[in-house]
């Protein structure tokens, strides 16, 4: 099952966060990288242009303590949840 994480101006699908970096009182989630790619095909001719990017969102606990808390407290759950895949190790 897909999880999320709703906070007050986004909801996060977990299976997307590549990492996050740690500061005092700040939080960076990175997002796994995604392609943007585009194009246009007119009688057999055209382009596709694409790239890569990253996308992070910044949560602080200055400026957004409701959601510092939300992601403090599902960052404090990481390798406490029940693992049934012989091939994952809980790391304690």
């Amino acid at each position: 099952m897909t999880k999320f994480i709703k906070l007050s101006h986004s909801i996060i699908n977990t299976l997307h966060i590549k990492s996050i970096t740690i500061h005092p009182k700040k939080y960076y989630i990175h997002m796994a990288e995604k392609s943007d790619m585009f194009g246009m095909f007119i009688a057999g001719s055209g382009f596709i242009n694409g790239g890569r990017s990253y996308d992070y969102l910044s949560v602080s606990e200055e400026t957004d303590p409701n959601d510092y808390k939300i992601i403090d407290d599902w960052i404090g759950t990481i390798g406490t949840e029940k693992i049934n895949n012989d091939n994952v190790k809980k790391i304690e």
